[in-house]
């Protein structure tokens, strides 16, 4: 009787795996930076298109913008906007204003920054390793 039971059994998981097998992951968004550009006529200013490339919409979460480097110096100043819902396949444009985190006579293209989608992990991504872009990386 016991191995007439395992027998059954076993029949019954290798009857189940194509199914458990074609189970679809669950959806869930893909946050990127697809590009950056600076503003004419304010070099405090880059305008940030974020993208989903997931298959669901994302909560509202932070880009941040970090400068890394000023005039070839080592900083940390931070700043964050506001990434709203974005559709999957979608993306949306967000402006961010560093004036506040640079000294006068330094533009925003001048120094090394990192830019960075969801920077607080507020969204359960697809990818969670693909949110940075940096600009004068060297």
């Amino acid at each position: 009787m016991l191995k007439k039971t395992i027998c059954l059994a076993s029949l019954l998981v290798c009857m189940l795996q194509p199914l458990i097998a074609r189970t679809p992951a669950p959806a869930s968004p893909d946050l990127w930076v697809r590009q950056y550009q600076f503003v004419p006529g304010n070099d405090k200013a880059v305008r940030v298109q974020v993208a989903n490339k997931g298959n669901a919409a994302n909560a509202a979460c932070r880009l941040e913008l970090t400068v890394r480097k000023i005039n070839g110096n080592a900083v940390g100043r931070t700043m964050f906007r506001v990434i709203q819902v974005i559709q999957p396949g979608q993306g949306d444009w967000v402006l961010v204003d560093a004036k506040s985190i640079l000294p006068k006579n330094v533009s925003l293209e001048s120094t090394t920054f990192k830019l960075i989608a969801d920077a607080k992990n507020q969204v359960t991504e697809s990818d969670e390793n693909n949110n940075e872009k940096w600009h004068n990386l060297n």
